[in-house]
């Protein structure tokens, strides 16, 4: 194979300086035609938005004009007169003058302004009634007047109530709409604008409202008529067109048709406007449209001083053509320029490139043939740089040679040093193996004998010494346990063993376990899971379990006082598996961030002092860690000195078919609460939401109860307290009229002799507010989601007991330490389909709580929409809703569309699943 023949180095190095010398040119001269393109636009733009200045204030001083026509006609003697007649029985005694004989002064009054304002279309003076006194309109360019039989009440429109409200001296201008005449449209069509102003009477009391119907076409007609190229028109907040040259678009949006600003030239006016809800009117914004080749300038124009957000945009639009042309012609000789400067630059780079590289190139092939074993002289003539570079390459070789016996040396002592080290770590292993198996030998017999010893007849003293020894034994099998795990680890002869398992029953396990354990303690723990499905699922529980219990065990070690809390929460799922997360967090010690780099090191601890004080070998973190590897998984941990730690770790585990098995200690509450139910007994359940009800009367089904009874508010479940004895109430907090405390209070006040169980159904768990049921005389509570399980303890411990006027003051059971599994079987397909059809009433009320900015009943009502979709199963829509329950509480702002919009693509694709699986929701 030829070898192929490169470029030379000088080659090489000229074509890199013409390469970067190019860039650098093009960059330059990118930056001027930018510049000067910007300064181009940017005069464009000055010289646009003067030119609709100019015409922008005649705008304005007509609209002002019409202002003050509208202020001279409340104050003109002849409608004060009408006032005056008003006001004494239609006679002006003070003038003589009639009512009748001031109707008609004030017909000729408004007929005078009509014809010497040719952009006014129409005078009305209506009466405080909404009657109106006279009317004079433009027709056909005549100016005409009603008749009386003509006049209409008005009383109705919206122009009129907002008039009539009007201080004296004050205007209201009306948004810009078509006119119309007895509620149709009138054509041609002439947008109006129409100006109010109150008339108030000698006595200050408002009698009427003169309204002026001004022509918009005729006020901007100046816009229509412009010389030099530009067109005008103006448009609404929302970018509808209210003036156009094109008369098809001028309130297109009156019909139905969609012709707009931001459609005619690709504007985001929502952003565009926004500003001008908290700016001063008459801000200009100007942009430069390069798609279109046209120039824009919107001028924002307040009509109304009472209502700083009523405006309109005034704009003008003026082709660029000009503009465009300018821009390319100075390109053009941006890139002549720099092309001849690329030129001249190379020819100069190559000629210093092609004098600088000779004597490198000499150096070159004299080390190419050092390197064949020749001997040679290196050049090494002159005192610049290369010559140093020459003589520096010289003792290179020579040590070269000298070094390399010793490489060889070194590299052969390496290896055996390596293969010695190998042997070591084996034998290690080895002997930890074989010593772990021969200690536990003996230690067995230890513990057995000791435990036997203990159950025979000792006095104190003797089974304090065997409880010791006990301890101690334990102890002692603990870190030879920790050390055969080590051992198996670190010769690879550990092996999972995959099987099927309920999680929540290997969770209940631990639970117990450390309960126990902890029970004279200062620590609380705690066992939350967000897994609720039935399946079991498959994996090596023992090793899991192994895992679980020694981070759990570490956590109450280095917990004086405090929490510890064991979480699982989902962090996917299939139909065929789910990726779960497991974490172990407490409140203890704390861990520095440069110890932590030492937790799973192998006989390692943080710090000496605590395996004085705590004891262990410093085998059980790195077990951890090797075990969750070998489950292909990693633990990570998250800690502060003195606020606590968090270790976790993410599995991934497959979905059996198979579901758990109802637990014994389950069954056995539901024989006991079944075995207190009579044909007698009563239940009373006061909740408004009807989701709610149908799962709470599924559950209570299940159980054993038949006769259950819903109460929608408070006040209704009073009336049914008062007709029939209950057994057992079941009351939410959060009622509308009156809530579930002042109901429970209202309850408890007329029972005398006996109290009836009330049990609260409730989404807020904190403390203040369990304080609050107990001091109203509730007995308990459950959490809402409501689980099966906690129903079914509630029900068995308070069916039928007597219950004495001390009972409210006696602490809650602490329900949540029973886990989250759920135990009873619940149908929740009727009840889904009437979820779903229900939702968009609900999607209603949830949006309406957020126009009227009511958070606290927004809250409650997304924990009722989360705990209901926990309930159906649906924890994937669950956790969605949680986090816009989570937004709320935090004060940010939750916009009403954006989440019926998700809202509903969720409902969607549950509806689509549970076409899927024909009548059943798989999640």
């Amino acid at each position: 194979m030829k070898n192929r023949v490169g470029f030379s180095l000088p080659l090489k190095i000229t074509i890199i300086s013409l390469v970067l010398t190019l860039l650098g040119m093009s960059a330059l001269s990118i930056e001027i035609y930018n510049y000067a393109d910007k300064v181009l636009q940017k005069n464009a733009l000055q010289s646009l938005s003067h030119k609709v200045e100019r015409e922008i204030l005649d705008f304005k001083n007509t609209l002002q004009t019409i202002q003050e026509d509208a202020l001279f006609l409340t104050e003109s003697p002849s409608i004060m007169g009408l006032g005056k007649s008003l006001n004494d029985d239609f006679f002006d005694n003070q003038e003589n003058t009639s009512y009748e004989v001031w109707r008609e002064r004030v017909e000729s009054t408004l007929q005078t302004v009509l014809i010497q304002r040719k952009s006014y279309r129409e005078l009305r003076l209506i009466s405080d009634s909404g009657d109106e006194i006279v009317r004079i309109v433009r027709e056909d360019n005549e100016v005409k007047k009603f008749s009386l039989d003509e006049l209409q009440n008005k009383k109705h429109r919206d122009f009129f109530r907002k008039g009539s409200v009007l201080s004296k001296g004050e205007l209201m201008t009306s948004n810009i709409s078509l006119n119309k005449e007895y509620g149709k449209i009138t054509y041609p069509l002439s947008p109006m604008i129409r100006v109010v102003a109150p008339v108030y009477d000698i006595d200050q009391g408002l009698f009427a409202i003169i309204v002026i119907n001004i022509e918009l076409n005729k006020m901007a007609s100046d816009l229509n008529s412009s010389p030099d190229g530009i067109f005008y028109f103006i448009c609404n907040e929302k970018g509808d067109y209210l003036f156009h040259p094109d008369a098809k678009k001028a309130m297109s949006f009156e019909f139905g048709k969609k012709s707009t600003v931001q459609h005619d030239y690709d504007l985001a006016w929502d952003s565009i406007t926004k500003k001008t809800m908290i700016s001063k009117s008459g801000e200009i914004d100007t942009f430069i449209l390069p798609k279109k080749k046209t120039g824009l300038s919107l001028h924002y124009l307040n009509i109304d001083s009472l209502q700083k957000d009523k405006f309109i945009v005034i704009g003008a639009a003026e082709q660029l053509s000009h503009l465009m042309l300018e821009s390319t012609q100075l390109k053009m000789k941006l890139y002549g320029i720099v092309s001849i400067l690329i030129i001249i630059l190379s020819f100069i780079t190559f000629l210093l490139v092609r004098k600088i590289m000779r004597p490198i190139v000499q150096l070159i092939n004299a080390v190419n043939q050092l390197n064949q074993g020749l001997v040679v002289d290196i050049p090494m003539g002159g005192t610049d740089e290369i010559a140093v570079l020459a003589k520096s390459f010289q003792q290179l070789f020579e040590k070269q040679n000298q070094s390399k016996e010793v490489i060889e040396t070194s590299h052969k002592s390496l290896e055996d040093a390596l293969e010695q080290a190998e042997v070591a770590t084996k034998t290690k292993s080895q002997f930890l193996a074989n010593m772990s198996h021969e200690i536990r030998t003996p230690l067995n017999g230890i513990l057995g004998i000791t435990e036997l010893v203990l159950k025979t007849k000792l006095n104190d003293a003797q089974k304090e010494d065997l409880q010791i020894v006990m301890s101690s034994s334990q102890t002692l099998m603990k870190v030879l346990n920790d050390l055969l795990d080590h051992s198996k680890i670190e010769s690879n002869q550990l092996e999972l063993c995959f099987e099927e398992f309920d999680l929540n029953e290997l969770l209940q396990q631990v639970y117990k376990l450390y309960t126990i354990k902890i029970d004279q303690t200062k620590v609380k723990f705690e066992c939350e899971s967000s897994y609720q499905s039935k399946n079991l699922i498959v994996g090596d529980v023992d090793r899991l379990k192994q895992v679980l219990m020694n981070l759990v065990n570490n956590a109450i070690k280095f917990t004086g006082s405090g929490e510890v809390i064991l979480k699982v929460e989902t962090v996917s799922e299939s139909d065929n598996e789910v990726r779960l997360r497991f974490s172990v967090s407490d409140t203890g010690i704390g861990i520095t961030e440069e110890d932590q780099t030492k937790l799973f090191t192998e006989f390692s601890q943080v710090d000496a002092s605590i395996s004085r004080k705590y004891g262990g070998t410093g085998l059980g973190l790195s077990i951890v860690k090797s075990l969750i590897s070998l489950m292909s998984g990693e633990v990570t941990v998250v800690s502060k000195i003195n606020e606590g730690s968090t270790f976790s770790f993410a599995l991934d585990f497959e979905k059996s078919k198979n579901t758990s098995i109802v637990k014994n200690e389950t069954s056995h509450l539901i024989r006991s609460c079944q075995s207190k139910i009579t044909s007698e007994t009563r239940v009373l359940v006061v909740e408004d939401d009807l989701i709610n009800q149908r799962v709470i009367l599924g559950m209570l089904n299940e159980i054993g109860f038949e006769k259950v009874e819903f109460a929608n508010d408070g006040y209704e479940a009073l009336e049914l307290f008062e007709e029939s004895k209950y057994n057992l109430i079941f009351m939410d907090l959060q009622l509308p009229k009156l809530s579930g405390l002042e109901t429970t209070k209202l309850i408890r006040s007329v029972e005398v002799n006996s109290l009836t169980p009330i049990i609260a159904l409730t989404s807020d768990v904190l403390a203040d507010k369990m304080l609050s049921c107990k001091q109203v005389g509730m007995n308990d509570f459950i959490s809402k989601p409501i689980n099966s399980t906690k129903l079914l303890m509630v029900a068995d411990r308070l069916l039928d007991c007597k219950i004495d006027d001390t009972w409210s003051s006696t602490d809650f059971v602490d329900h949540n330490k029973y886990g989250s599994s759920d135990s009873l079987e619940l149908n929740t397909d009727d009840i889904l389909a009437m979820f779903i059809d229900d939702f968009p009433n609900r999607l209603e009320k949830l949006a309406s709580l957020i126009e009227d900015n009511n958070t606290s009943v927004l809250i409650h009502s997304l924990q009722n929409l989360r705990g209901i979709c926990v309930n159906l199963g649906l924890i994937e829509f669950s956790q969605y809703v949680s986090k816009f329950e989570e937004k709320v509480s935090n004060g940010e702002k939750i916009d009403s569309h954006t989440m019926a919009e998700q809202f509903n693509n969720h409902i969607t694709h549950i509806k689509e699943e549970i076409k899927f699986s024909n009548s059943s929701l798989n999640i």
